[in-house]
């Protein structure tokens, strides 16, 4: 039977007499500190999970490839334009949709927006014009 005063909480054996109490008392003493947010695995998590940082981060990316489509648009045909969206664009969205989608309305509005800008210049389309067709057609 186990004496509760010599091994509290569990009993262990890792060849050295006392290592596992000293372990217990380090981690005893160490203090346990809660952040606003955390980043794993390129995706920003705050407490409440609502992803503001992550959000903005994704819109701030998403702004550097529009400007990055606008040069290679010049430069290839909208094969290799297709290409590029899915792996920068479309991968980047896809990644983090578990991230900005429990985001606001707000937010995610933001995201498309930009989505939308970015297949505007892919195309070499008007502004204003309708991103339905390249929807369609991509089964996006």
């Amino acid at each position: 039977m186990r004496d509760p005063h010599r091994t509290p909480g569990f009993s262990a054996d890792f060849g050295q007499r006392g290592a596992v109490s000293k372990g217990l008392k380090h981690f005893e003493t160490t203090a346990v500190t809660q952040k606003g947010s955390h980043k794993f695995l390129g995706i920003i998590v705050d407490q409440f999970i609502k992803c503001k940082e992550t959000t903005e981060k994704l819109v701030s990316e998403l702004r550097s490839l529009g400007y990055i489509f606008r040069k290679l648009v010049k430069y290839s045909d909208l094969k290799t334009n297709k290409t590029a969206y899915y792996g920068y664009v479309y991968r980047k969205l896809k990644y983090e949709a578990l991230a900005w989608g429990y985001s606001s309305k707000e937010n995610i509005d933001k995201i498309f927006t930009k989505q939308k800008s970015i297949i505007r210049i892919m195309q070499t389309a008007d502004k204003h014009a309708s991103c339905r067709e390249f929807f369609v057609s991509s089964k996006c």
